[in-house]
C-alpha cells in the first residue's frame, strides 16, 4: 500500500474517528517506519496500538471506526434517552464541519475547568472582543508608532504656547498662561491635555532652574475636566438595570461611585480598610486633589456594601474598569417577554456618569453647595454653577432610596 504524504492520517466514519501516527525509528545503523494507531476503548480510555506496516495500521483503524459507528454492544450502550441527547448533539454538530462529538466534549470539559462558573458563551464572547481581529504589530512598531504620536501633540500643542510667549520662560504668570488658554477657547479634554502638557513644561523648567521653584505658573487656573464637562447623569430606573445586570465582584464599585461620588481613580485606589462603618476615608495620596477628605455613607450604601465588606485589600477587582462598565451598559438589554413586558434597549454609558449622579442628587437633598463640595472634592463655586436645580428633590430621594432588594446572598 503507497504510503500518504501528509501525518497524522485521520480514517473516519460518520462521526467517528481515528488516527494514525508516523514515527521512524533507528535500530543499530538501521531505520525503519512504525505506525501508531491512536483511538479511545469502551470506557474512554485512550489507547495506543502500534503496527510495522502502514497496511496493517489502516485496516485495524477502519475495523475500528466501523465498530464505533454501528454501535456495537461490545462498545457502546445507550438508553433512550442517552441515544436522543446523542443524536441532537451530532445534528447541532453538522454546522461545524469535521467536528466530532468526542473531540468537542473533550475541549468542553476542559474549557469549563478554566472558566469556572461562566459560560462557554460567555467566555467566547470575551475572546471574541478581545483576540479578534486583532491588528499584527512588533513591540518596536508601537513604541514607535506612540512616540511618534505623542512628538506629533507635543510639537503642536506645546507650540502654540512658545509661539504665544516668545520671551523668557520665567517672565511667564500664572495670569498669562489662563489669558492665554481662555484665547483658544478649549474645552474638555483638549483644555485639560493643553494645561497638563504646560504644567509638565513648568516642571521640566523649574527642575532645570529656568523657572523659580516656589512659584506655581498654573495657580489659580481652573483645569477639572472632569467635573467640568457636560453633565450626564443616571436616572434611578436606570441605576436599577445596572445593579441587576452587574456581576458580583462590581457591585461594591458601583454603589461607592453612585451613592458617595468617588472618582474613577480614587475609587481604583480605595482600600477596605478605608471604607468606616459610617464614613469612607479618602486620604490624601489616595484623593486626586490630595487633601484628605471624609464622605459620610448613606444608609442605602451601608445596605449594598453589607455583604461585601472586607477588613482590607482593593475595593476595586479589575484592572481595566472601563471595559467592565461599557460591558455591563450593553449587558442591560432585555428582550420582550410573553406577558407584555416590553424589550429594553442597552443602556449608554455616560462618561462620569455615577459621580455626576452622586452630585447632582446629593445637591437637591442637602442644597448646599459647601457640604456637597466638601464630600465630592470639588470646588463649591463648582458645585454651585453645574450642579444646582437639576433635579428635583423627589427624583434625589429615589435616588438614594435604591437598595439591593433582594439582599445579596
Amino acid at each position: 500500500m503507497k504510503l500518504p504524504k501528509e501525518w497524522p492520517v485521520t480514517v473516519k466514519q460518520g462521526n467517528a474517528s481515528v488516527k494514525i501516527y508516523r514515527a521512524t525509528n533507528t535500530k543499530g545503523a538501521k531505520s525503519y517506519h512504525e505506525f501508531k494507531l491512536v483511538f479511545y476503548d469502551t470506557e474512554h480510555k485512550r489507547r495506543f496500538k502500534t503496527f510495522a506496516s502502514y497496511e496493517r495500521a489502516d485496516k485495524k483503524a477502519h475495523e475500528v471506526v466501523a465498530t464505533i459507528t454501528r454501535g456495537d454492544s461490545e462498545t457502546l450502550t445507550l438508553t433512550n434517552s442517552d441515544r436522543l441527547s446523542y443524536l441532537r448533539a451530532v445534528d447541532a454538530l453538522r454546522l461545524i464541519p469535521d467536528a466530532h462529538i468526542d473531540d468537542v466534549v473533550r475541549e468542553y470539559v476542559a474549557a469549563k475547568r478554566l472558566i469556572g462558573n461562566h459560560t462557554l458563551k460567555e467566555a467566547a464572547a470575551f475572546f471574541a472582543r478581545n483576540c479578534v481581529n486583532l491588528h499584527e504589530r512588533t513591540v518596536r512598531q508601537v513604541v514607535d508608532e506612540l512616540v511618534a504620536l505623542r512628538e506629533q501633540r507635543l510639537r503642536q500643542r506645546l507650540g502654540k504656547f512658545a509661539g504665544a510667549f516668545q520671551c523668557s520662560i520665567s517672565s511667564v504668570t500664572p495670569e498669562k498662561v489662563e489669558a492665554w488658554i481662555t484665547e483658544l477657547r478649549l474645552e474638555g479634554w483638549t483644555r485639560f491635555n493643553y494645561l497638563r502638557l504646560v504644567k509638565t513644561l513648568f516642571r521640566f523648567a523649574q527642575a532645570k532652574r529656568y523657572f523659580p521653584k516656589d512659584i506655581n505658573a498654573m495657580e489659580g487656573i481652573e483645569n477639572e475636566f472632569e467635573d467640568d464637562s457636560e453633565i450626564e447623569i443616571f436616572t434611578p430606573e436606570e441605576l436599577r438595570r445596572l445593579f441587576a445586570s452587574a456581576r458580583a465582584e462590581l457591585i461594591p464599585y458601583l454603589a461607592i461611585a453612585a451613592f458617595a461620588g468617588l472618582r474613577a481613580a480614587e475609587l481604583v485606589r480605595l482600600d477596605w480598610s478605608d471604607v468606616k462603618a459610617d464614613y469612607i476615608e479618602l486620604k490624601k495620596g489616595k484623593a486626586k486633589t490630595r487633601s484628605r477628605r471624609l464622605i459620610p455613607i448613606q444608609p442605602n450604601l451601608a445596605a449594598w456594601l453589607a455583604h461585601y465588606r472586607q477588613k482590607s485589600g482593593p475595593v476595586t477587582q479589575f484592572a481595566n474598569m472601563s471595559k467592565q462598565l461599557l460591558w455591563l451598559a450593553e449587558n442591560t438589554a432585555a428582550e420582550g417577554k410573553e406577558d407584555g413586558t416590553p424589550a429594553k434597549p442597552a443602556l449608554t454609558w455616560k462618561h462620569n456618569g455615577l459621580r455626576h449622579s452622586f452630585i447632582t442628587y446629593r445637591m437637591a437633598i442637602a442644597n448646599d453647595e459647601n457640604i456637597v463640595a466638601s464630600e465630592s472634592g470639588n470646588s463649591p463655586d463648582m458645585i454651585y454653577r453645574h450642579y444646582r436645580q437639576l433635579i428635583t428633590p423627589e427624583q434625589a430621594k429615589a435616588w438614594f432610596s435604591i437598595v439591593p432588594t433582594p439582599a445579596p446572598a
